[in-house]
């Protein structure tokens, strides 16, 4: 799941990736603490300040404090549906205007479709790289910036 260089060595976000980090959070919403570790790691790396949350609740304080850019959430979460809790999300005026990246093992296209429709700004499966997982994250911060 890390990118590498071509000499097989994890490789280092460039500068336009870090000015797009600059001063940005993201928010991981995972059961999984090895997952979320790596996640976190992987955008620390590319210079995003990084907070976890396990489940729904806990993603909920984080963002009714504002404490997040950007939410990158599993759809299998251990306290709600993540469909339901996209829908919650997009559906409060408050919490709206959270860009949200959907990073599931489901592989059906449907959860895909599903996902966009509910208002996710992107959609990758738990198979993703680094560099695509750091390079989604920038897109869409890029865009909620330069809407």
């Amino acid at each position: 799941m890390s990118s590498t260089s071509q000499t097989g060595t994890p490789s280092r976000p460039g500068a336009a990736q870090r000015l797009v980090a600059a001063g940005r959070s993201v928010l991981v919403v995972d059961e999984d603490a090895n997952l979320r570790g790596l996640i976190e790691t992987l955008l620390h790396r590319a210079g995003y300040q990084v907070l976890t949350a396990e489940d729904a609740a806990t993603a909920l304080i984080h963002i009714r404090s504002r404490a997040a850019d950007l939410m990158i959430m599993d759809l299998a979460l251990p306290d709600m549906d993540g469909f339901t809790f996209l829908g919650q999300l997009k559906g409060d005026p408050a919490t709206h205007a959270l860009p949200v990246l959907v990073v599931t093992a489901y592989s059906d296209p449907e959860y895909r479709v599903r996902s966009f429709e509910m208002g996710a700004a992107g959609f990758l499966s738990k198979q993703f790289s680094g560099g695509d997982l750091v390079a989604e994250v920038g897109r869409i911060l890029n865009e909620a910036r330069h809407p």
